[in-house]
Formats: C-alpha cells, sequence, structure tokens
C-alpha cells in the first residue's frame, strides 16, 4: 500500500479535499490551514465512520485505481481447469463460446459498476465540498489572481478525471481487444444448469468454515485464492444470468479492491493478456481441437521455408526466422492493426490477410512490421525464393539490425509473438555481436520504457550531459583494480537511475519503474561480481548475522543511502541536478574520513560494523521531513543488516512496534496473564550480571506470542472481518512454558485464542449493568465453554477467584478512567518509562521536529499500521 502524508491543518498551504482512505466509504472534507498558523479546531481530521485519520485525494486515488485494476483484470479471474475440462468433455461445441463469454461477463461479476459509482460519487462530493468562489473559479479555468490559492483543488479535480479515464481506457481494450462481440452466443440450458451446480458447490464450500480461521490460509496467496473464488462465482452467475451479488457472502467494495490492492502491491497477480485466452482453448485434449491445431500449424510455414540447418549462415537463419513468426502469428498481428492506438497502417486483402500473391506476404507489409525499408524488404524476400540462397553472402548492417529491434517493440502487448521475437533477436547478438555492458544496459531500459534509442538517449533519460554514458564507459578501469573511482562510477550511476521520475518516461503496459531500478540493480551488482570488485563476505562472528554469503545486502544499503542522501540535499537547496557522491558517503561513514572505505568493504568482503549503521543512520534521520520515503526505505535496510539475526524472521518493523503493541494489546486484555493464570507486572529495574541497577533504564518482561507462528505478520488480529487473534501478549515465563509444552501446544492456541475473544467481549461490551456487572462478568468467567478437539471444556478453569475479582477491579476502571490515570494506577513504571516517551516522540514526528528519536518507524506507523490494524466488530453481548 502507498504511504500518504496524513492531513494536517498545521502544514496545509491552501484549501486541499482530503477523504477516508478506507476503500468504498465516502466521507470528504475540505482541510482549510489554521488561522495564523496555530488558531482553530480539528488539527487533524478524521473519519467521522473509521475514525481514521484522512488523507489527501491526489495521493489516495491512484492506488484505489490501482486494486480496482488488479481485481478487474487478474489472471485467475479466468475460468478454472476445472470448468474448462467440464466444459470441453461435456459440450465441446460451446467450449469457444463459453470463454468468450466467460471473459465478457468479468469486469461486471469482478464490480465494474462499483468503481464507476464510487468515482462519479466522490467527483460529485468534491466539488460540493467547495464553496462558490472555488466553484465558480475552477469552472471558468483562467484562474488569474488565485492561480496558487486554487491550484491544489485544481489538481484534485484534475487527478480524479485522469484517474477515471485510465479505468475507462482498460474497460474499453477489454471490450474492443480481448473480446469479440460477434462471438458471443447464448449457452445451451445443459450448460447452464451445470454452471450453476459448480457456483452452488463453491458456495457452500467457502461457507462450511470461517476461510480466515482456516488453519490452511496462513498466507497472501492462500486468502488471494479465496477472493479469487468468490468473484469467479459472481462472474459465473452474471454469465448464465443470475444476480451477481451472493446474499450468502457479501464483499464490499473495501473487502474487494483493498485485499487487491494489497495483493496487488506483493506482486501475486497478474494481468491477462489474449495470449492466456488462445492457452485456455488448447487445454483440452479434444480430437476436433488437436485437428485444427494441427491445420494452422501447418498452414503457418510456406513451400520454399523449410526448417533451419546447420549449414544456414546466421543471416538467412534470422531472416526466415522473423518471416516464420509473422506467419504464425498473423491473425494476431492483424487484429492488433485494427487499433485506432497502432499508427501501422498495414496492407490486407479483404481486410483479414497480410498475404497476396502466390499466399505471401508482400514486401510492403514485411518492411512497415520489422521497421526495415521497402527495397530491404524486396531484397530479402527474393533471397528466400532463391534456391542457392545459403551460398549468398548477405549482410546485416548493425543499425538495420538496431531498427528491426526497437521497432517490434510496437508489438509488446502480443506476449507470445513478441517473446518468439525477442529470443530470435537475442540468439542472432549473441552470434554477430559482442554484448557490452553498456548495450545490455539500455537493452534493459530499452524493455520498460517506450521510444528508446542509443547511448545518448540514455543520458537525457538520467538528465545527463550527452557524454556522461561515454565518459563511464572510458574510465570503468579493468578488473576493478583502478581505485575508489571506478566503483564511485558504478554506484553514481546507479543512484541516478534511482532518482528517474516516473512522471518523465513513458513505460509499457505492465511494468513499473520500479521492476526496472531493480533489475539494474541486479545487473549492476552481477557486472561488478564479474570484474572482482566484489568479494564474499569472509568468515567472521560479525557475518554470521548476514543470512547471504555475498556482500548484497551493503550493495543495497549504499545505493538507497545515496537517494535518500540525495533527496534530503535537493530539498534543502532546491538543486534538482545534484547527486550525493560515493566517496562523500564513504568519508560520512567512516570515523577517519577515509574516501575508500566503502570500497574496502567491497574488497576484503566485510559488513557495515553496528556502530558504522549506527552513524549512517542518525545522518540520514537529520533530513528525514525531506524525503520521508527515501529516508525510511535507507533506514531500515541498514537496520535489518545490524540487528541481531533471529529478528530477521520478523517484519522488518516488528522489533520497533515492540512498545506500541505492548500497550495496545495491555488495553485488550487489561493485563491478565491468560496462560500462567495472573497478572503481568509492572516494568521494573534493568539488573546487570553483576547485580547493579543500571540507570534509569526499565524493562518489561514479556513477549508478544505468534498464535500461528506465522512470525512475518504484525497485525494484531487475521483481518477485520472476523475476531481471530494473531499475536498475543504473555509474560516472558510464560511464553517460555508454553513452547516447552509441545504435546499441548495445538490446544493451548485455540484456547488462547478462545480466552482473548472472550476478554474482547467484556470489555468492548457496553450492554452490561453497573449495578450487575460483577455477578455478570463473574458468570461469564465461570459458564464460558469450548469446544477443542471434539471435547466441550470450561474456557478459564482453574483460573483462581482472586485473579478474577481482581480483573473485574480493572474493567469497571477502565470504564471510567482516563487512559493515562489507568496505567498510573496499574502499570505506572511502563507508562513512563516505557509508552510517556514515545507519546512525547510521536507530538515531535507530527510537528516534523529533528528531535525526534525514531521518525523512520512512526513515518510507517501512521502510513500502513493504522491503516491496515482495523479492529473487527465486537460481538454483541447479551446482558
Amino acid at each position: 500500500m502507498t504511504d500518504h502524508s496524513h492531513v494536517s491543518r498545521k502544514n496545509v498551504g491552501d484549501d486541499r479535499i482530503a477523504l477516508c482512505p478506507i476503500f468504498g466509504c465516502e466521507f470528504m472534507k475540505r482541510v482549510k490551514p489554521l488561522k495564523l498558523g496555530f488558531f482553530g479546531f480539528g488539527k487533524y481530521p478524521k473519519c467521522k465512520k473509521h475514525h481514521v485519520p484522512l488523507v489527501y485525494i491526489n495521493e489516495y486515488i491512484g492506488e484505489f485505481v490501482d486494486g480496482a485494476l488488479a481485481c478487474l483484470f487478474d489472471k485467475a479471474g479466468l475460468p478454472s481447469s476445472e470448468l474448462i475440462s467440464m466444459v470441453s468433455s461435456k459440450y465441446p461445441d460451446e467450449l469457444q463460446y463459453f470463454i468468450h463469454g466467460w471473459v465478457y461477463c468479468i469486469t461486471t461479476g469482478r464490480g465494474a459498476p462499483i468503481i464507476s459509482q464510487y468515482l462519479d460519487s466522490i467527483s460529485k462530493i468534491y466539488l460540493k465540498k467547495l464553496n462558490r468562489k472555488q466553484a465558480k473559479a475552477l469552472k471558468k479555468g483562467a484562474l488569474g489572481k488565485n492561480t496558487g490559492k486554487y491550484q491544489s483543488l485544481k489538481e484534485g479535480l484534475k487527478i480524479i478525471a485522469n484517474e477515471y479515464a485510465r479505468v475507462l481506457k482498460h474497460l474499453r481494450v477489454h471490450s474492443e481487444v480481448l473480446v469479440n462481440v460477434k462471438s458471443l452466443k447464448s449457452l445451451s440450458s445443459g450448460l447452464r444448469h451445470n454452471l450453476n451446480k459448480w457456483q452452488n458447490k463453491i458456495i457452500k464450500l467457502y461457507l462450511s468454515k470461517n476461510p480466515f480461521e482456516n488453519a490452511e490460509m496462513k498466507n497472501l496467496t492462500e486468502i488471494k485464492r479465496y477472493y479469487d473464488q468468490i468473484l469467479n462465482v459472481s462472474t459465473c452467475r452474471c454469465l448464465i444470468g443470475m444476480n451477481t451479488a451472493i446474499k450468502k457472502i457479501k464483499l464490499t467494495a473495501f473487502d474487494r479492491f483493498s485485499a487487491y490492492e494489497e495483493f496487488y502491491s506483493e506482486g501475486i497477480t497478474n494481468k491477462f493478456k489474449r495470449s492466456d485466452l488462445e492457452n485456455l482453448k488448447r487445454v483440452n485434449n479434444n480430437k476436433n481441437e488437436n485437428v485444427r491445431v494441427l491445420v494452422v500449424e501447418e498452414k503457418v510455414l510456406p513451400r520454399n521455408i523449410k526448417e533451419n540447418e546447420e549449414n544456414i549462415n546466421p543471416e538467412i537463419r534470422l531472416i526466415e526466422e522473423l518471416i516464420n513468426l509473422i506467419y504464425k502469428f498473423e491473425e494476431e498481428i492483424v487484429g492488433f492493426s485494427n487499433l485506432a492506438e497502432f499508427n501501422i497502417i498495414l496492407d490486407l486483402k479483404n481486410g483479414k490477410t497480410l498475404r497476396r500473391f502466390r499466399d505471401k506476404i508482400t514486401a510492403s507489409n514485411l518492411s512497415k512490421i520489422l521497421g526495415i525499408s521497402l527495397d530491404t524488404a524486396k531484397l530479402w524476400l527474393r533471397i528466400l525464393e532463391d534456391p542457392n540462397k545459403n551460398s549468398i553472402n548477405i549482410k546485416i548492417r548493425r543499425i538495420t539490425f538496431k531498427k528491426v529491434c526497437e521497432h517490434l517493440k510496437k508489438f509488446c502487448d502480443i506476449d507470445e509473438f513478441y517473446k518468439s521475437v525477442s529470443e530470435v533477436l537475442e540468439v542472432y547478438r549473441n552470434i554477430r555481436y559482442e554484448v557490452e555492458f553498456l548495450d545490455k544496459l539500455l537493452t534493459i531500459f530499452n524493455n520498460y520504457i517506450k521510444g528508446g534509442g542509443g547511448k545518448s538517449w540514455l543520458s537525457t533519460i538520467l538528465q545527463k550531459s550527452r557524454a556522461y554514458i561515454f565518459d563511464l564507459e572510458t574510465r570503468r578501469g579493468d578488473g576493478g583494480k583502478g581505485g575508489p573511482e571506478h566503483y564511485a562510477k558504478y554506484f553514481n550511476l546507479l543512484t541516478n537511475i534511482h532518482l528517474i521520475d516516473e512522471r518523465r518516461v513513458e513505460l509499457f503496459n505492465g511494468v513499473s519503474i520500479n521492476n526496472l531500478k531493480a533489475e539494474c540493480r541486479a545487473f549492476i551488482f552481477e557486472e561488478m561480481k564479474k570484474r572482482n570488485m566484489m568479494t564474499d563476505l569472509c568468515k567472521s562472528k560479525y557475518s554470521r548475522r548476514i543470512v547471504r554469503t555475498e556482500n548484497k545486502e551493503l550493495f543495497d544499503i549504499v545505493i538507497f543511502s545515496l537517494v535518500a542522501l540525495t533527496k534530503i540535499e535537493r530539498a534543502s537547496s532546491w538543486n534538482t541536478e545534484f547527486v550525493y557522491d560515493y566517496t562523500n558517503l564513504s568519508r560520512l561513514i567512516s570515523k577517519k574520513n577515509h574516501r575508500d572505505f566503502l570500497t574496502g568493504k567491497f574488497r576484503e568482503g566485510y559488513i557495515l560494523a553496528k556502530t558504522e549503521g549506527r552513524r549512517l543512520i542518525e545522518e540520514i534521520r537529520k533530513g528525514f521531513f525531506k524525503a520521508p520515503k527515501a529516508c525510511h526505505d535507507a533506514i531500515y535496510r541498514i537496520k535489518v543488516h545490524i540487528n541481531y539475526p533471529r529478528w530477521r524472521k520478523y517484519e522488518k518493523h516488528f522489533i520497533d512496534l515492540r512498545r506500541m503493541q505492548n500497550k495496545e494489546i495491555l488495553d485488550l486484555n487489561l493485563g491478565l496473564d491468560i496462560y500462567g493464570r495472573g497478572f503481568i507486572e509492572d516494568a521494573r529495574p534493568f539488573i546487570s550480571k553483576n547485580g547493579e541497577i543500571i540507570g534509569d533504564r526499565y524493562v518489561f518482561r514479556t513477549t508478544r506470542h505468534h498464535l500461528d507462528e506465522d512470525q512475518k505478520h504484525y497485525l494484531i488480529f487475521a483481518n477485520s472481518l472476523n475476531i481471530s487473534f494473531k499475536i498475543i501478549l504473555l509474560p516472558t515465563e510464560s511464553h517460555w512454558n508454553l513452547h516447552a509444552n509441545n504435546k499441548e501446544f495445538n490446544k493451548n492456541k485455540i484456547i488462547l485464542n478462545a480466552r482473548m475473544k472472550h476478554l474482547y467481549k467484556l470489555i468492548h461490551s457496553n450492554s452490561i449493568a453497573k449495578k450487575k456487572s460483577t455477578q455478570i462478568i463473574k458468570s461469564e468467567f465461570k459458564n464460558e465453554t469450548i469446544t477443542v478437539e471434539g471435547q466441550e471444556i470450561t474456557l478459564w478453569n482453574k483460573f483462581p477467584d482472586d485473579i478474577i475479582e481482581e480483573w473485574i477491579i480493572r474493567w469497571k476502571a477502565r470504564k471510567i478512567l482516563s487512559d493515562k490515570d489507568f496505567y498510573e494506577k496499574f502499570y505506572p513504571k511502563f507508562y513512563k518509562k516505557h509508552y510517556e516517551p514515545l507519546l512525547k516522540d510521536i507530538e515531535l514526528y507530527r510537528i516534523k521536529d529533528p528531535r525526534c528519536q525514531r521518525p523512520e518507524f512512526w513515518y510507517w506507523y501512521f502510513g500502513i499500521y493504522l491503516k491496515r490494524n482495523i479492529y473487527p466488530k465486537p460481538i454483541t453481548f447479551d446482558s
């Protein structure tokens, strides 16, 4: 999920529109600056329904559309192999109609109407939130004197329109390219009956047990499978003419698109293409289908083009294979050329085929597809007609080959064709040309960015002089033995690559700028290893904390630190061309200001010492608020690098989340030790091995225990729909005893989860009569039961009466005391020594004070954690 800036009236420069970040919620508010910078109420506006901080609409709407598009066009939305097999075996003549109909119904079944309604709603509400003067200025277009005053409002409205247009563009491509409306046909009653049985079976399967409490669903992939099946049921119901809404399973806009936004951000969604539809048609082994495929394959190759032979020179082989692929994918190329966006007009016979005379492609069409001159195309076709073509000495100039490579990128949306062509071109390139470092780098860029070119073009992309790339090539050195300057060339190049603004380049569909940067990092790291500039980690007690033997972690730390420091300096000086240098970073980390400090680390295979890592973190923190995201990414890479190895199995923020989550879970159990039948002790002074009390240091001896052992999970609840705990708080001793009892570990896991559920119900209940509260709660503790392994047991068995009475006292106190008063009474040392310093640090973060101790954590905590850590609705308690 994208990190958002929390709305604050303290730092907003002019009127802006903010809304609730919960998908589907239409709460919106016009945020005005405080008078004189400090007078006014509601300094940090929140949603009245969900009580979460608002976010600016221009930061939010793109994230919503990303999640929505990932949901609509996910590859998992295509019919499953089970359905394809059923249709192909029972109704083989209707397979093609079934696939076309299913694809046609995908967008409706997966919630396209919801997107349209939601975007319509927020655009209308956006306009309603404007005052008359603002609305009038925006409608006129020419803002005049108020250009700066209303620019943010105009930008927000423009972003809504652009994102809406993006949705409509994808829907148009889906309806015009992937779906042939003329091929749609109603299905037979027998097939519709079988599809109805299938969707009823899926609904019963997923209603028979709660999917989120299912032990098998431990990761996002399993949860995604659940959502895919339910949405596929909606698609199936749309196909057979039923209402897509399922009464027993209600998926709100929040459930649908927030889940898929998370799947999209984790990289487990894939957009389906035309080639995926063709693969569906070839899945079954029906005889008629096999005959049809064989006929097509036989028709692909003309008589004069035979299979490649070993004695054919590379140029003849290249020409033959390219033309063979054009014949093979002729139908896809013709269909693609009919799109309005495709600016190449092919000469088609009857509007259907590229071939004219003797069933062969014309030179005109060949030149347009390959991007070569008409004379070159005629020459290539004439050579292939020659019976002695293998003896002809033909040369393909390097510039012609490059033109072909660049021109064929226009067909990248025809996935299988472009993939096959790329393989053929790569084989020829490896035979004829020795690919240099920069050529490989250019190839990576050309695979991501449209309108690619050569080294001068790459210099322009990096916003450097035209000679920058050529200078890099001549000064790289041999084998990495030329001194620290050559290391600097590589790292400075990577820094410039990571500073590329996605808005300045036009990317191919289905790729992201982050993928480009990651591929460049991996490529340059391997290049430096090849040149003996990167040595594997030496064996030492310090290197044991690193999982990989190669020094890739330090390599990434250097790059992300350079990016963070560069953005900090650019924000401070407004010098948009400034780039923090590798040698300056070495001097910054080195205690003795050595320019080759980092170079020595890479050559000798050393990692960063903890003191060196902390020194670098402190330097980055000084300018954190000028580039928060870049600083956060750099600091947490350093933290993972220098922390103890045992923390690597947890989510990287989990160690910093400890104190906040301790307080959060104490609010949910009021300090009750649900395993040890006592209460969690207050924080106490830290005592060294020598028995000395160390200063003002206090320790809170508790452990956050993952009930399902999924240590990458960092939220207390499994999800916001059901009360199911993933993390509980136990005293350290109780945690040890729980793990020591291996025989009943699974049984205890169920019991502990049930106890926390029961406490959650009691704490959040507002219907317990005050006069009878003691009697009611005692009765609850005495009578609550649970079924474990087929046996009904008392949930709070063997809990002492005095412990239950003490918990009731705390329950009553929590109802009447403020948060501070409650903790000063029951956990005074924890509150004063652990939690109160965090509150002070939060306030420093809110006002962007550089004295803030952990800004990188608060950036993640407010931007990610609080948005995902949504408490489930408590169960109604009947008194």
